[in-house]
């Protein structure tokens, strides 16, 4: 498979996504970007280049139905980031920033993770 050397679906590469349990759709949908050059990427465009749509399809519903193998943070626990916003929320600026980055092409599904987790942290915290 073209994708394992760099990515088995979780790689421990910071630099290579974990595909494992993406959506299909949103895997293939980023391997034809990367084939019609909506995304710049030069590995990627030569991993693509002689792949069918059939082809991507395919590797999507391959990632879509691999176990995702969970990491742990290299800093989790009291005073770490995750436990701020766990119990405070972000503030205004950290929010701009956040939001602007959710704002990014082909990441609005990005958008609804962050205002189910906004949801559910404030649900968390009023109760």
């Amino acid at each position: 498979m073209y994708c394992l050397p760099c990515s088995d679906g979780n790689s421990l590469i910071p630099a290579n996504p974990k595909l494992a349990g993406q959506h299909a759709a949103y895997i293939t949908k980023q391997l034809l970007n990367f084939k019609s050059g909506v995304r710049d990427n030069i590995v990627m465009a030569g991993m693509v280049a002689n792949l069918t749509e059939q082809d991507m399809r395919n590797l999507g519903l391959f990632y879509e139905t691999q176990p995702l193998a969970l990491a742990e943070a290299k800093k989790n626990g009291v005073g770490s980031l995750g436990e701020k916003i766990f119990r405070s929320g972000l503030d205004v600026r950290e929010s701009q920033l956040v939001q602007a980055a959710m704002d990014l092409p082909d990441m609005v599904f990005l958008i609804h993770i962050q205002d189910l987790m906004r949801s559910t942290l404030s649900t968390l915290c009023h109760n």
